[in-house]
């Protein structure tokens, strides 16, 4: 039996404790790795190195988790995120009775510039987009790429103020200008669909109402934010302010 190569394969695999007190049957050099770990220096490292491993894994393992709920071009939240966000703030919502609102942006005639420019082009315009959406929003509000060109946003807004977000978002893309090998760049405007979670309805009604009100926009002519209507007091009461 090669005793130093038992010896050896003990150190790395952590099972010499048991061999220490047969030390006079080796080598003094393996003697003394039997020391060392009998002192705690190798199982020292050995700690160390799978503490450091452990680490490196969890870091791997975070990279993967955030791949996996983000969209690459835009470094959005993907389809994924929202869905589990908006659980999250639904939730919180009914908790609190505090407002949750949805905000479901699309960019008008996107297919007319990758046609003309190309989708190099297309993938910079919404990257552009997404990076002017991020610039104007509160703190504590979340963008999401819902799909394609559409975007969604979800707020803890009451129905004026996520009017009043949707409008500075509409602000925001129409001031994008993204450059071309053509002569005139890229510009983009976007229409906006905007909804509150009602106490009696499920949040996917929400977020069909908003998709209802983006489709009312589209139809009223593009680039415009369309909201909850006005109540019949407020509209009177804003007739006499005129």
């Amino acid at each position: 039996m090669n005793t130093n190569r038992f010896v050896l394969a003990g150190i790395f695999t952590g099972s010499l404790i048991p061999l220490v007190g047969y030390a006079p049957v080796v080598s003094p050099l393996m003697s003394a790795a039997l020391h060392a770990v009998s002192s705690g220096a190798v199982l020292g490292f050995t700690t160390w190195a799978v503490a450091r491993q452990r680490g490196t894994d969890a870091r791997r393992l975070a990279k993967l988790q955030t791949a996996a709920v983000t969209d690459p071009l835009t470094g959005l939240g993907n389809r994924r995120a929202a869905d589990e966000h908006i659980a999250q703030q639904v939730s919180r919502a009914r908790r609190t009775g505090e407002a949750l609102s949805v905000l479901m942006v699309d960019l008008d005639h996107f297919k007319r510039i990758n046609d003309t420019f190309g989708h190099a082009v297309g993938d910079r315009v919404l990257a552009a987009v997404s990076d002017a959406i991020r610039a104007v929003l509160r703190p504590y509000d979340r963008a999401f790429r819902y799909g394609g060109e559409e975007l969604l946003i979800v707020s803890g807004a009451d129905p004026a103020e996520a009017a009043q977000i949707g409008e500075r978002i509409r602000r925001a893309i129409a001031s994008v200008v993204v450059s071309t090998d053509a002569e005139q760049p890229a510009v983009v405007t976007a229409s906006v669909g905007v909804a509150t979670l009602r106490t009696d309805e499920q949040v996917d009604a929400t977020v069909v109402r908003a998709d209802k009100r983006l489709y009312a926009a589209k139809q009223a002519g593009r680039d415009r934010v369309v909201g909850a209507p006005t109540p019949p007091a407020q509209a009177t009461q804003a007739f006499w302010r005129r």
